[in-house]
């Protein structure tokens, strides 16, 4: 499967997935709310949901059957038939082979590309569903397992191609998530001792240990996919030490994408061997999840949060 298809697979699997698990909760779970995430679970998931509708209609100027409006909230059931017609419509989107790069408005002067609402719609799913975890762990819950690695456990099957257009959204979902770890890095270690060592309820740690772990594995997924050697980051490392892992990083990966890599090819891991769209997709999952958690981390303890979302990507940084 191409990674680019990949990223809108499991963003509908790990949608599916989340509701029937919450279906399953005790309703006062469900009114939970913790510090630093979108809110309740319902609420947030009916957040996600919406979003995913506006980027469809933003691309394709088609409105949905059943369009949810600001400041609705529905409850799991009645959000599943939404998330189904939400997977259908970014299916079909991507049958007609997209042009990442083309304007998302044609007929205005100056227009965003199309790769915006596309990218947006990962980066936001992946967010919001950690912020569900969040709040699932906080409640003393463990939160479904929803990475790359369990989606690539049930060996999906590919639907449709992805030719050039898969490989030029690979390349700016990347651009985006290299310059999202710069850019939340920065904004921490400006923060100081504080930000670096302030933690919430339901995350992975401290701030500078989640920022450590997300470094190591955006970096580690590549080092098993080109066949480097595999050096751990461990801890909490030293902003120094974070943004010289970020920038060569942020170079290796596009390099690796560049070089126009086997996607199916079996590679090795610290456990069995897995496809390699599978360490892509994660390297994506993993690194927009723990973000979350230190946008959740910060909220919570009063610290601005910075805005990193596809919408407001500088390439220039």
């Amino acid at each position: 499967m191409h990674p680019a298809r990949a990223l809108f697979e499991h963003e509908a699997w790990a949608n599916r997935e989340l509701l029937r698990r919450c279906a399953e909760f005790d309703p006062a779970l469900l009114t939970a709310e913790t510090a630093g995430t979108r809110g309740t679970i319902p609420r947030t998931l009916t957040h996600l949901a919406g979003t995913s509708q506006f980027l469809l209609t933003v691309l394709t100027g088609q409105e949905p059957a059943r369009p949810i409006v600001a400041g609705e909230q529905l409850d799991v059931a009645a959000l599943e038939p939404v998330v189904e017609a939400n997977a259908a419509g970014w299916r079909s989107l991507l049958d007609g082979a997209p042009d990442p790069d083309g304007p998302m408005w044609p007929e205005r002067q100056a227009s965003p590309p199309r790769w915006v609402p596309m990218v947006q719609l990962v980066h936001h799913g992946d967010t919001h569903r950690a912020h569900v975890g969040t709040v699932l762990g906080a409640a003393g819950q463990r939160p479904p397992r929803l990475d790359g690695w369990a989606f690539g456990a049930l060996d999906p099957t590919a639907r449709g191609e992805a030719g050039e257009w898969g490989d030029a959204l690979l390349l700016r979902c990347f651009d985006h998530v290299g310059w999202a770890v710069h850019t939340v890095v920065e904004h921490c270690v400006n923060l100081g001792e504080p930000a670096l060592r302030a933690t919430a309820a339901g995350t992975y740690g401290t701030a500078q240990e989640t920022l450590t772990h997300l470094v190591d594995a955006y970096a580690g997924y590549l080092t098993w996919l080109v066949g480097g050697e595999d050096v751990e980051l461990q801890g909490a490392a030293e902003p120094d030490v974070l943004r010289e892992w970020v920038d060569r990083a942020r170079r290796d990966w596009r390099a690796y994408l560049e070089a126009g890599p086997d996607h199916e090819r079996s590679v090795a891991t610290s456990g069995r061997p897995a496809p390699a769209w599978v360490m892509t997709l994660q390297a994506v999952h993993h690194t927009n999840d723990h973000l979350a958690h230190v946008g959740t981390i910060l909220g919570a303890g009063g610290l601005p949060v910075p805005d990193v979302d596809a919408w407001a990507y500088d390439p220039s940084a």
